[in-house]
């Protein structure tokens, strides 16, 4: 009588095993052929300039008009690509077109140096007027109007430029001197009180 019910219990053993063996070696198959998950792609950045890497050097007056600008641009993606504009004496309060401009750049990943690409801007030709004028470099993602990067954001680079040097006031916030004779039509200020 113990006979059979030990041969049961030995039948429902190797079938359990039997049953285990199989789950572990379905589980492992399906571990070693399901391809792992795709990466999530990085968040795109805008370029950044590398300011102390730039020739010439930024924010110098320049007394003769360069024929290239060697501006080192930091990226994130060895496939980026990015856009520039150059501006001469860009003026904030008017909306004009960039002298040079909106340039795609396609950077091969075999010219990205650890993640900095040299671009070489050509500026358009030199004012011939013999005044102070700022020469600017913006660089973007891409823009979506004249000087304005898209939502990623953008850098900028400048210099002065002046044959005969630049006013000392204009390089510090870019206006006109004190000093200057005014020509327009003057004003008086409403005192803002009652008649």
């Amino acid at each position: 009588m113990f006979a059979p019910m030990r041969r049961r219990y030995v039948s429902y053993g190797l079938a359990a095993a039997t049953a285990n063996a199989a789950l572990v070696f379905f589980a492992a198959q399906s571990c070693i052929t399901v391809p792992p998950p795709d990466l999530a792609a990085s968040p795109l950045h805008a370029p950044i300039i590398d300011h102390d890497g730039a020739v010439p050097v930024e924010g110098t007056t320049l007394g003769t008009w360069p024929t290239t600008l060697s501006i080192p641009i930091e990226l994130f993606d060895a496939d980026a690509t990015f856009e520039y504009e150059v501006f001469v004496d860009y003026e904030p309060t008017a909306t004009v077109a960039p002298d040079v401009g909106p340039v795609r750049e396609w950077v091969p990943p075999t010219l990205v140096d650890g993640g900095i690409f040299l671009l070489e801007v050509t500026p358009p030709s030199a004012p011939l007027d013999g005044l102070c004028h700022k020469l600017e470099v913006d660089v973007a993602n891409s823009f979506v109007s004249p000087h304005t990067p898209d939502s990623l954001g953008g850098d900028s680079i400048w210099w002065w430029y002046g044959p005969n040097g630049c006013p000392a006031s204009w390089q510090q916030d870019g206006a006109f001197p004190a000093d200057a004779p005014y020509d327009g039509i003057q004003l008086a200020p409403d005192s803002g009180g009652t008649d």
